[in-house]
């Protein structure tokens, strides 16, 4: 008979136990997984399934579009797939509740505690269609063991019990708890906690490392790991969001650096904007930044094109744009008495044939500012609401436009669609933050 691994969206695995009960020793429970875990891991990510769980309780009619989402997002095809991870969603693997661990060491895993021995065998040996066999001082069927109460899935391949061995041999010196970050893990104050080594985010990207590692030396200082840290939010009368933070870490897992000078958008300029957008967007650009950008694109082998150096020249303070998809508006703050330059650099730049619908932008200007708009004044949400949630931002994008497209839209997703991104410059270096609702 053919055998099969479990498949890889056992990933997902951490909502499993959303209709579980809570464990009470969560935090001893993942100190014993991340015992397991090599300090040198590319990636490792706990999901703290008790906040998860309380929070998914409190929204009882979202339960079924949550597992519809899942379910489908996963790729699962047929009607014995679809089952299965129904199953596996409704907490009926012998998982017990409390935190699942991923992790990246030469294979990749996701770690947790067994509740019962008999329901675990049972599923695992029904999708992974083999039963279960000592293998060593393990018990393995197709890519997934179990020692005592704790369980690994390997997300590719069969279970290689040699790794495993040495992974549960691993002093507390040589596990990850050794990190800086662990302590923080181990709060179980984030429903997600992950972080990456820099090096392994750079590979996801898909640009070369060279490049990368280029780019990010000249943006930040000792750049040594991404950490994200994810919270479901909401409440049973409002739909359910999510909250994303992210930042750079250096060696020592502390902020790292960012070496461009920062200022922040100013809310009363967006305000003073007024009408109304689908999407509005704000960024404060210092002549020190574009100084400094411009000097590094120099030493990168060039420089910028001439045309838009000029432009770039002429910018200190805050840009704004609302717009509905078809008209917009906004406005550009140039330097001291930089307006009138800006504007004529701004017209002959439209005149571009590349420049496509955009040549119908219409400038105005004033001493230290440039007002631009296309068609007629955009609708939607006012920009004086919305203004105040860029407050101490570098960067910021609000939209209630935010199209998941037709495949999600079908899965009556409890998601009406705003969402809200921010740069934050913070204890001198550089914070993400992605919230939707």
């Amino acid at each position: 008979m053919k055998k099969y691994n479990l498949p890889i969206v056992i990933l997902t695995a951490i909502m499993t136990l959303l209709m579980a009960s809570c464990s009470n020793g969560a935090e001893d429970e993942l100190k014993s997984l991340l015992q397991t875990v090599p300090s040198d891991a590319a990636v490792v990510g706990v999901a703290n399934l008790e906040s998860i769980n309380e929070k998914i309780e409190q929204k009882h009619s979202e339960k079924d579009s949550l597992k519809s989402l899942l379910v489908n997002t996963i790729g699962a095809q047929t009607i014995s797939q679809q089952q299965s991870l129904t199953d596996l969603l409704e907490g009926k693997a012998g998982i017990k509740p409390g935190c699942l661990v991923y992790f990246e060491a030469a294979h990749d895993y996701i770690t947790g505690l067994i509740d019962d021995e008999k329901e675990f065998k049972a599923y695992v040996e029904k999708y992974t269609r083999s039963k279960f066999q000592k293998e060593g001082d393990f018990m393995t069927a197709g890519n997934t063991a179990y020692r005592g109460s704790q369980f690994w899935m390997q997300t590719s391949g069969s279970i290689d019990t040699e790794e495993l061995t040495s992974l549960t041999r691993l002093t507390k010196t040589q596990s990850f708890l050794t990190t800086r970050y662990a302590d923080k893990m181990l709060k179980l104050d984030h429903d997600i906690s992950l972080i990456s080594s820099f090096n392994r985010y750079i590979r996801t990207t898909g640009r070369s490392s060279m490049e990368m590692n280029l780019i990010s030396a000249a943006l930040f200082d000792d750049a040594s790991f991404v950490a994200c840290e994810f919270d479901l939010t909401g409440n049973k009368n409002n739909p359910l969001g999510c909250k994303l933070n992210g930042e750079i870490l250096n060696s020592k897992f502390k902020p790292a650096k960012f070496l461009l000078p920062t200022s922040t958008i100013d809310v009363e300029a967006v305000k003073k904007m007024d009408g109304r957008g689908n999407t509005i967007i704000a960024i404060a650009v210092s002549h020190k930044l574009i100084d400094k950008i411009s000097k590094m694109a120099s030493s990168f082998g060039g420089g910028l094109p001439t045309q838009m150096s000029d432009i770039l020249k002429t910018l200190d303070g805050t840009m704004a744009c609302s717009t509905d998809g078809v008209s917009l508006q906004g406005f550009i703050t140039a330097g001291k008495g930089e307006g009138k330059t800006l504007e004529n650099l701004l017209a002959t730049y439209t005149d571009m044939p590349f420049i496509g619908n955009y040549s119908q932008l219409q400038f105005t200007s004033a001493a230290d500012v440039v007002k631009f708009s296309m068609g007629v004044r955009p609708l939607g949400k006012e920009v004086t609401t919305v203004a105040p949630e860029f407050k101490d931002a570098m960067f910021a994008l609000w939209t209630n436009k935010f199209d998941y497209g037709d495949y999600v839209k079908d899965m009556n997703v409890p998601f009406n669609g705003t969402m809200l991104i921010r740069l934050l410059p913070k204890d001198g270096s550089l914070k993400f933050e992605l919230t939707i609702k």
